[in-house]
């Protein structure tokens, strides 16, 4: 209670005792009574009733559920690979007992190549190239590709997989990778390379494969015959054309772009 309320009470308390005495306050001769009746009167004027409202219920609502919709999926013409790696037993078997390790080629991020030589059934021997995966899988998709393209591009030939551990044997494709023929050759030299590589490309997509992953190190060149001989290598991420000419044709340009830095 504040002072303003305390002074109100007071002052009525007051003129309700006169009025108990049976004094009455209209007609009392007291001033001390009569100035109390006054300013009751007064204070009472001022005083506004507050009216008390019960306080407004809040309605929770819940909250809007959201609904959460899957993607729509998109239809994109892309270029097929195999689903299922072909069985290895499928391809044909090679003997490690029948493979002479020679030197080693190339070691990258998944897996290295080396030079071996294999002993055929007739007791002749080839060079080839072993090629293995670090984690240990087998290279079926790539044997089969091998297998499809036989040869086109100047692609190594397959001679089979082995077991135990995992690898590809195929031919041996001598020579120095496209990149360091450029540095070595003269401008007349490297025009005529130049159409030879396109050349090898254009036999490969043939064969109705993308190379997918074509690069001055993936092109090897022989110098040392006449005319010079151009092999394709590492296809283990070709894949098919899809049979829309729109995308087949990014494809072909994609493979055959490293050679535009030649300007020929």
């Amino acid at each position: 209670m504040d002072l303003f309320d305390l002074y109100l009470t007071e002052t009525c308390e007051e003129v309700r005792k006169g009025t108990k005495r049976g004094a009455s306050p209209s007609s009392s001769s007291s001033p001390k009574m009569m100035k109390l009746v006054l300013a009751s009167e007064k204070l009472q004027a001022f005083v506004v009733p507050v009216p008390t409202t019960s306080p407004v219920p809040t309605t929770s609502t819940s909250p809007v559920p959201t609904t959460s919709t899957s993607p729509v999926p998109t239809t994109s013409h892309t270029h097929t690979r195999e689903k299922s790696a072909p069985d290895v037993k499928a391809l044909p078997q090679i003997l490690w007992e029948n493979l002479t390790y020679h030197k080693k080629i190339r070691s990258g991020m998944r897996g290295k190549t080396a030079h071996y030589r294999l002993t055929l059934e007739s007791g002749e021997t080839r060079n080839v190239v072993v090629k293995k995966l670090h984690n240990g899988t087998p290279l079926t998709e790539e044997a089969t590709i091998l297998q499809e393209l036989d040869g086109a591009g100047g692609v190594p030939l397959l001679y089979g997989v082995t077991t135990k551990p995992y690898a590809l044997v195929m031919d041996l494709c001598p020579g120095i990778t496209f990149t360091e023929a450029v540095m070595r050759l003269n401008r007349d030299q490297i025009k005529y390379l130049h159409d030879e590589v396109l050349s090898a490309i254009t036999q490969f997509h043939a064969a109705g494969y993308s190379h997918h992953d074509l690069h001055g190190d993936n092109v090897i060149i022989n110098t040392s015959t006449s005319p010079m001989e151009c092999h394709i290598v590492d296809v283990g991420e070709a894949v098919k054309f899809s049979g829309v000419a729109e995308f087949d044709q990014k494809m072909k340009n994609k493979d055959s772009a490293f050679l535009r830095w030649l300007n020929m």
